[in-house]
């Protein structure tokens, strides 16, 4: 990767409305977008791992979780023909750990030595140059508006997701957040807001950040 591209991560709880604000970067010039890839983990060595990890997150966290990792790495990592462009990934290498990886251990659906291994790689991770981040832009939603989308777009492997297991993410995407434990600059967007409204806090954050220009 050319270490003169920028790289700007979307987070967010799930259901925060991450995947739209990416189609809508998508059309500016100059942008290239990374979304998480779903498909991939629906059949990763023809298993479908999303699946498997929702259904039965005790056996199947660790090897969800390292599939993961490797799939952010990659997000960081293509090629980027234009020095000039800017990657927007959803979701970073930093909340998978600060976030999912915390909350896999809280909840026990992982052992302690599969923690240990994950936190492992991304402490090596985090050192690699291409990880750096030129900003995180957070979509801070409330866990009954994200809950209420969830259920309104009705993934499949989503139905066994619980509003308790979307407060728990909303706490350590806060935890995280607000102490800082990126190291990166760092935006707030109140994405309870409608569409437009957060596509214009966010340009307007962008534009002062350098990134994009309307």
């Amino acid at each position: 990767m050319n270490k003169t591209s920028r790289i700007v991560a979307i987070e967010g709880n799930t259901g925060c409305g991450k995947s739209q604000v990416l189609q809508w970067l998508s059309t500016f010039p100059s942008v290239l977008i990374c979304e998480e890839p779903i498909e991939d983990w629906r059949n990763f060595s023809g298993q479908n791992l999303l699946d498997l990890r929702y259904s039965d997150p005790k056996r199947w966290s660790f090897a969800f979780q390292s599939v993961v990792q490797l799939s952010r790495i990659k997000m960081y990592s293509g090629r980027v023909h234009n020095p000039r462009a800017t990657r927007f990934i959803e979701r970073s290498l930093h909340s998978n750990r600060y976030c999912f990886l915390e909350m896999a251990k809280e909840m026990k659906h992982l052992e302690e030595i599969e923690f240990a291994i994950l936190a492992k790689w991304f402490q090596y991770l985090e050192c690699e140059p291409c990880t750096r981040l030129d900003l995180i832009v957070y979509l801070r939603t409330s866990p009954d508006v994200a809950f209420n989308r969830i259920k309104t777009r009705n993934r499949v492997e989503e139905t066994g997701v619980n509003f308790d297991q979307i407060r728990n993410i909303h706490n350590k995407y806060e935890t995280w957040i607000t102490s800082g434990a990126s190291g990166f600059k760092c935006v707030v967007i109140d994405a309870n807001n409608d569409v437009n409204t957060v596509q214009q806090l966010i340009m307007s954050h962008l534009m002062q950040h350098n990134i994009l220009s309307e």
